[in-house]
């Protein structure tokens, strides 16, 4: 099922499957990468209950092992419709017996779009349903068209962060799992970061201590998108390492992949959430086009 928000300024559509966003346009353009599988075949894939990779795609909980791919379930499951009016749409998902197969906890999974003028909110809220404390993290996958018209290149783009910061980069593998080192990683002006394919010749480009709201811009082009991330300790970017394609992905995670070589216990995991029953979680992302 696919759901439309519109108001005068903004066009937004939401696939029930995965709750994913799949469009968003404004003033003639479309901001979000609309899943060219020559490239990459989504377009903003919610992470839950893991981030990135786990090492051979797995981890234990209380002594048996689960075969997890980052996405799982919250890509490919069909979320309920509790609410949906011309600028909110309210889907969710609970656990149920195919979820347990690759994550043996109860919860709900909740994301809420609304659609203000030119700015998108999402608030997404996990919910412990059960009686055991909940382990998880979370992340976001958004895709967007670079160059966002025909008037700038590639390279003409930049990410330019809402303050100065000092961010450190989170090294990774040759296999694309952390190997348990970081370095600062100088920004232009200290504030900007110059996007160019050759930053993804192995996979993502991963942060920590970046500043929490970001805007990808150019200077040929009058098209931008703000991206506010309250409360987020990581930040990803990544495009295909492979060719050239015509997109980059934002990500702000809570969550980082498995070290190389090891396999997680996901209730001794770093960077993960334990909920304790009965109680929730609220992550909120903001997306506003210029």
């Amino acid at each position: 099922m696919i759901y439309t928000l519109q108001n005068e300024k903004a066009t937004v559509k939401i696939n029930g499957k995965g709750a994913e966003l799949i469009s968003l346009c404004a003033n003639g353009c479309e901001y979000l990468w609309q899943g060219d599988p020559a490239h990459w075949g989504e377009h903003a894939p919610w992470l839950f209950p893991i981030c990135s990779h786990l090492w051979e795609e797995s981890y234990t909980y209380r002594g048996k092992r689960y075969e997890l791919h980052s996405r799982s379930f919250t890509h490919s499951t069909e979320f309920t419709a509790k609410a949906v009016s011309a600028t909110e749409g309210v889907l969710e998902l609970a656990s149920n017996e195919e979820t347990k197969v690759s994550y043996p906890c109860d919860f709900t999974f909740t994301v809420t779009y609304r659609l203000c003028e030119n700015r998108l909110t999402l608030d997404v809220t996990v919910k412990n349903s059960g009686e055991d404390v909940l382990p998880f993290s979370f992340g976001a996958h958004p895709g967007f068209n670079l160059p966002l018209t025909g008037d700038s290149r590639y390279e003409d783009w930049y990410l330019e962060f809402g303050q100065e910061c000092s961010p450190d980069e989170i090294l990774l593998t040759e296999n694309v799992y952390l190997d348990g080192r970081r370095v600062a990683y100088p920004l232009r002006e200290g504030r900007k970061l110059d996007i160019s394919h050759g930053l993804f010749t192995l996979d993502g480009r991963f942060f920590a201590r970046t500043a929490d709201q970001v805007t990808l811009r150019s200077d040929r082009c009058a098209r931008s998108i703000t991206i506010d991330f309250p409360n987020t300790p990581y930040l990803g970017i990544w495009s295909r390492p492979d060719a050239e394609a015509p997109l980059l992905c934002i990500e702000p995670w809570h969550g980082l992949p498995s070290y190389d070589g090891i396999v997680d216990d996901i209730e001794q995991k770093n960077d993960m959430y334990r909920l304790q029953p009965g109680s929730s979680k609220q992550f909120t992302l903001t997306y506003t086009l210029s």
